[in-house]
Parts: C-alpha cells; sequence; structure tokens
C-alpha cells in the first residue's frame, strides 16, 4: 500500500494559522443580525457602485475594520459592485 507524501516545510506560510484565526472572528461579525439589517438599509438607500456607478451588490468599509474603521458607523460604509470590491480589497491586503 503507497503511503502518503510528508507534508512540505512552508516558512512563508508560518503566520498563517494566527491570521486564519483573526479572520475566523471578522467573519461572525458579518453573521450579525445588526451588520446585516444595516447592509440592507444602506444598499437600498445607495444602490450602485461608488467606483463604476454599476449596480452595487456589495456594503464595504471605507476604513476597514482591522485599521481601526467602525464597524456600523453608516459614515465608514459604500457600495461596490464586486469587481471593485475585490480590487480594493486586494489593495487592502497588502496594508
Amino acid at each position: 500500500m503507497p503511503n502518503s507524501p510528508k507534508r512540505k516545510q512552508r516558512p512563508w506560510l508560518q503566520g498563517s494559522q494566527q491570521n486564519s484565526k483573526e479572520r475566523l472572528v471578522r467573519n461572525k461579525f458579518y453573521q450579525t443580525t445588526s451588520w446585516r439589517k444595516l447592509r440592507d438599509m444602506f444598499i437600498k438607500e445607495h444602490p450602485l457602485c461608488v467606483e463604476c456607478n454599476g449596480v452595487g451588490q456589495v456594503v464595504d468599509h471605507i476604513t476597514p475594520i482591522r485599521l481601526g474603521g467602525e464597524e456600523l458607523s453608516w459614515d465608514n460604509l459604500q457600495t461596490m459592485c464586486h469587481r471593485c470590491h475585490n480590487i480594493k480589497s486586494g489593495k487592502e491586503a497588502h496594508l
């Protein structure tokens, strides 16, 4: 019977376990009733993407929560389409 290969050491992933725990805590916030209600109200009032004026499907925090942005502040929110949100989030991942 063949043996499964040993796990390769990947030193560049050493901190990923800590990051995944932080990500889990952040993701729980987005499942709360208060966030979902706020998001729904915000999209009704601001239906267009702030970047491309397309249909907005995502409510984005202007200042990310992990960088000190307010979670439920109306002034820290903007509506974005998926494409524009992914571009913005990709840039923020390197901060």
